[in-house]
C-alpha cells in the first residue's frame, strides 16, 4: 500500500521489555522519495531516522541523519520487508515476524535506541508527504 506514493514519513509506536521495564517510544523515519518494493538499496543523503523519546517520561528526541559516506545504504526498499533504513539502522521484516523490529547502529550518524534488542511494533503509519 506505500508503494509509488511518493515522499513518506514512517511513525512506529514500539513496545520492548528492558531489564524487565515496559518501554513504549515512537521512532520513526523520512523517505525523501517513497517505496518501490525494488529489491534495492536508495541512495539519499537527506533522509533521517528518529526517536521521538519514551512516552512514560520526558526524555528528549534523536535525530538522526545519514553519514554521508554511507549514503548509499540510506534506505533499504525490499519487497519482503517494511519501511527500513541503513543496514539495520531502523528494520522490519514483514515475512518472518511482521510485528518486530529492531535498531542496530550502523549508517546513521547516531543509534536511535539504547539498546540493539527487538521491539514489538504495537502500531505503525505511513504518511504520505506533500511538497
Amino acid at each position: 500500500m506505500c508503494d509509488n506514493q511518493g515522499p513518506s514519513l514512517v511513525l512506529i509506536k514500539s513496545k520492548s521489555n528492558i531489564d524487565g521495564c515496559c518501554k513504549e517510544e515512537i521512532i520513526g523515519g523520512y523517505n525523501p522519495v517513497g517505496w518501490k518494493s525494488a529489491n534495492q538499496y536508495i541512495i539519499r543523503d537527506d533522509s533521517f531516522i528518529f526517536n521521538l523519546g519514551d512516552l512514560s517520561s520526558e526524555s528528549n528526541y534523536i535525530l538522526s541523519r545519514i553519514q554521508p559516506n554511507l549514503k548509499y545504504y540510506a534506505i533499504y526498499d525490499g519487497e519482503n520487508f517494511g519501511p527500513s533504513f541503513g543496514k539495520g539502522d531502523m528494520e522490519f521484516s514483514c515475512i518472518s515476524r511482521p510485528r518486530e523490529g529492531f535498531c542496530r547502529w550502523r549508517c546513521y550518524d547516531k543509534p536511535i535506541r539504547d539498546t540493539e534488542a527487538r521491539f514489538w511494533i504495537e502500531e505503525i503509519e505511513v504518511f504520505k508527504v506533500i511538497q
